[in-house]
């Protein structure tokens, strides 16, 4: 029997091998996730800038935020590292870490290099546990609750940016009983804490709530909470593999949430809920401007300066000289001085944009008032 030629695959025909324009329905994607199969992305475009590093590099305009319900991070830190740092967050909320000290392995391990986490291990019981895993171009700080609610777990920090401050409210409500009236009440009076403060207000984490339904009970209470307090829930598709809307991402009616984006389910039964949402305020803009320093000029050395050129103590010498012959001479010989007694200089500024609600009409008000000061 004659030996098997080996078969010698070069680039090119691999490449040929990957077909980056084939589309696969849903419900492939979705038996390729469950049973964690993996299809080679096509390549990405180069580009001549190199990537931003959103950990150190410079601050972008929004925070890529992302929630999981992880049910127990004992055996999954390294995924949830890696899954930090291959969607390139900002801030990671878990859930059901079932973690019983912050010193614990499993949390500490998780945190990739550039990031730091807050967390709120429940030693009480089986179960539960919040952690918030923040890029160290953030300062996170927890802030105390003034009632400790009984029928969920709740994790509040306060993250500190360059672009105003961001509230963040992590949220775990166990069981998939349905919730008593207390819950609500308990929700609400935690809301009232935060909702009138001037920063970016998040809340996020897995309610257990029936939210697919909007005639649900559960899910009417819920939207008249959310409403009542200005507050708008922007997941709208199945969270759970059995179909549920439990994780959820609620901000405030004007603030305009992007690439919302529900994975699916393979660390837990749960998918990654990730979006982008905007800082309070703009980024500033940097603007490069020439100027001079009009007040250091020394008015006595350029009046001299000025009566020493020809063109203004010879007049007899520029007697013929046409108008616009003047005009020229009198221009480059002002621009020489003045470069001479004032140079020129470059400066960069910030440029911060004006608000909404600042019009034409103000801005003539303005210059009106300023001119009779």
């Amino acid at each position: 029997m004659s030996t098997p030629t080996a078969l010698v695959y070069t680039a090119d025909i691999l490449r040929s091998i990957n077909m980056c324009t084939l589309r696969l329905s849903r419900q492939v994607r979705k038996t390729l996730f469950r049973f964690g199969l993996w299809r080679p992305k096509c390549a990405p475009e180069i580009s001549s800038s190199p990537p931003v590093d959103r950990r150190t590099g410079p601050a972008t305009s929004s925070i890529r935020l992302a929630t999981l319900n992880v049910q127990s991070l004992t055996k999954k830190h390294v995924l949830v590292s890696d899954l930090i740092t291959a969607h390139d967050l900002d801030v990671l909320v878990v859930t059901e870490s079932w973690h019983v000290s912050s010193s614990d392995v499993a949390v500490r391990r998780s945190a990739p290099a550039g990031y730091s986490f807050l967390d709120q291990p429940r030693s009480d019981r089986q179960g539960g546990g919040l952690i918030i895993y923040h890029g160290n171009r953030f300062k996170a700080k927890r802030i105390e609750l003034l009632q400790t609610p009984t029928t969920f777990e709740a994790l509040v920090t306060s993250i500190s940016s360059k672009h105003g401050p961001t509230i963040l409210l992590a949220i775990y409500r166990p069981g998939s009983t349905p919730p008593p009236a207390l819950f609500f009440n308990e929700l609400s009076t935690l809301l009232e804490q935060f909702v009138l403060s001037n920063a970016q207000l998040i809340l996020t984490g897995d309610l257990n709530l029936k939210l697919k339904d909007p005639t649900h009970p559960e899910s009417e209470t819920f939207a008249m909470i959310t409403e009542q307090f200005g507050l708008t829930q922007h997941v709208a598709e199945p969270t759970h593999k059995l179909g549920g809307w439990l994780d959820v991402i609620v901000t405030r009616n004007d603030c305009q949430v992007t690439d919302v984006t529900v994975h699916p389910p393979i660390l837990s039964d749960h998918g990654l809920v990730m979006a982008s949402i905007p800082f309070i305020y703009e980024p500033s803009l940097l603007i490069t401007r020439r100027i001079r320093h009009w007040k250091k000029l020394d008015r006595a050395a350029f009046r001299s300066a000025l009566q020493a050129e020809p063109l203004f103590n010879d007049a007899e010498a520029f007697s013929s000289s046409t108008a616009t012959d003047l005009f020229s001479s009198y221009e480059t010989v002002m621009l020489k001085l003045i470069d001479s007694f004032l140079p020129q200089r470059t400066v960069r500024s910030r440029q911060h944009p004006l608000s909404p609600w600042f019009n034409a009409d103000c801005r003539a008000l303005r210059r009106q008032a300023r001119r009779l000061e």
